[in-house]
């Protein structure tokens, strides 16, 4: 939980210079000042699979990205959108190409969402509750 449960196992330590670096606190920015304590993210991460002759608006979305005449892109970055913040192609990222003799027309990405967004639908990351996943992933490819 990345320091999380170390700050609270060593909250009485007294060892306190040790424990000052392991303090943290969740938030969607760090502070401009750069803050006294590790600042966590909560974000999402959707992982899907679309045909890349679909007709589908994800699919023609994405479709210009894992383009196989220019996989020297594979990750977008995602600037002026509250929800989301990065698109990869899974596909061109670890280099496979589909066979020119394949018949397969699936392409896999990884969605990330902004940390704003994370916070503002949080839940349990053991155990999301089934209203919730569908939620975040209907809001997530939506905004693509």
């Amino acid at each position: 939980h990345n320091r999380k449960c170390a700050d609270r196992i060593m909250s009485r330590t007294p060892a306190k210079a040790f424990h000052s670096l392991l303090r943290t606190k969740f938030a969607p920015y760090v502070p401009q000042w750069g803050g006294r304590e590790m600042t966590l993210n909560s974000i999402y991460s959707l992982v899907f699979a679309v045909k890349s002759d679909d007709a589908s608006p994800i699919s023609k979305v994405v479709s210009n990205l894992c383009n196989q005449d220019k996989n020297d892109v594979y990750t977008i970055m995602i600037k002026n959108e509250p929800t989301l913040r990065l698109l990869s192609c899974n596909s061109l990222k670890h280099h496979h190409a589909q066979n020119p003799n394949s018949e397969s027309n699936i392409e896999i990405y990884t969605l990330l969402s902004s940390p704003i967004f994370g916070k503002q639908f949080k839940g349990p990351q053991e155990n999301l509750p089934l209203d919730l996943q569908e939620k975040v992933v209907m809001k997530m490819l939506s905004n693509l």
